[in-house]
């Protein structure tokens, strides 16, 4: 787990206010040669529930590109977890892994009421998740989104209902 002064350079690092030499100084390990690095950060975060250290973890992860399949467990994990607000740029991870195995936990997430998303009229998690799931693109991943397509929620419903029309284009012989 990341001590106060540590999370502060991990945050300086990702924002560019420091440098991987001042980073690797302070925290103690170089990213650059210890690629499990950001994964440990990501599962010490998990571990001890602190959305703050999942915030920083993720940002070290995208600072060096090692957003992974080997991140697909606690992905998943993350995104079913209401004790942080990092959901959509898990979803959007996710996306880029197009790992059939998330089709639940993405499904789910596309459902989900976490608390602090109260504000969020236009559905900005669901759509993320929907996204993932229309490049996912197989059987399973068309069923969860029928299944949000009959959803009692009407943006949602709305939302599936335009990603279906996608998938469906994209799997049939044609593409139209």
């Amino acid at each position: 787990m990341l001590m106060e002064a540590q999370r502060e350079s991990v945050m300086d690092y990702c924002l560019g206010d420091i440098n991987v030499e001042e980073f690797a100084a302070t925290v103690g390990v170089d990213p650059r040669t210890d690629p499990e690095y950001p994964l440990r950060l990501v599962l010490d975060a998990m571990q001890a529930r602190d959305g703050d250290g999942i915030e920083a973890a993720l940002g070290v992860a995208a600072k060096h590109d090692r957003i992974d399949r080997e991140y697909l467990e606690a992905f998943c994990e993350l995104l079913d977890a209401d004790w942080h607000t990092r959901h959509e740029d898990v979803a959007r991870w996710l996306r880029q892994l197009r790992e059939p195995r998330s089709v639940p936990a993405l499904h789910r997430a596309a459902l989900a009421n976490f608390a602090y998303r109260d504000y969020d009229e236009a559905r900005a998690l669901t759509r993320k998740c929907l996204w993932a799931l229309t490049d996912i693109g197989d059987a399973p991943a068309v069923s969860a989104i029928e299944s949000l397509s009959r959803s009692e929620d009407p943006i949602i419903r709305a939302l599936a209902e335009h990603h279906l029309v996608k998938v469906r284009a994209r799997r049939s012989p044609t593409g139209h």
